[in-house]
């Protein structure tokens, strides 16, 4: 089961993760970031453990995510372009000479030229 896992006093912190191994000393999981991208495996001893919960709204949401995220199976550049074309979907985006990031949709593809539709600015760069 998808948890969020607590190591914090402050309950707005937590990691989301599928727990795969624990004893009485320690508990592993394999986390996600808030986009439900693959960040990596949290080891923690349970002493540390302030809270673990299950089936929340936040986790129903980082579980569609989740798969979704697997679903895609990004493993280029093209394939983020297409992804954009071909679904419409925004990509967040930095744009280090003009130094501000922002979202963006990619329309079209051609000849190594990338036509982009600007939808928001995100924050300065520095």
């Amino acid at each position: 089961k998808l948890a969020e896992i607590y190591t914090d006093n402050d309950l707005d912190r937590f990691y989301v993760g599928f727990i795969k191994y624990y004893d009485t000393n320690i508990l592993v999981a394999e986390c996600f970031d808030e986009y439900g991208g693959y960040s990596g495996y949290l080891v923690v001893k349970l002493s540390f453990i302030n809270k673990i919960s299950y089936n929340t709204k936040y986790l129903k949401k980082m579980s569609l995510l989740i798969e979704e995220r697997k679903e895609l199976n990004i493993k280029s550049f093209e394939d983020v372009i297409n992804l954009s074309i071909n679904n419409n979907r925004l990509i967040e985006g930095l744009f280090k000479r003009k130094r501000f990031a922002y979202y963006f949709q990619i329309l079209d593809y051609k000849n190594d030229l990338l036509n982009l539709l600007f939808t928001s600015f995100i924050f300065p760069f520095v």
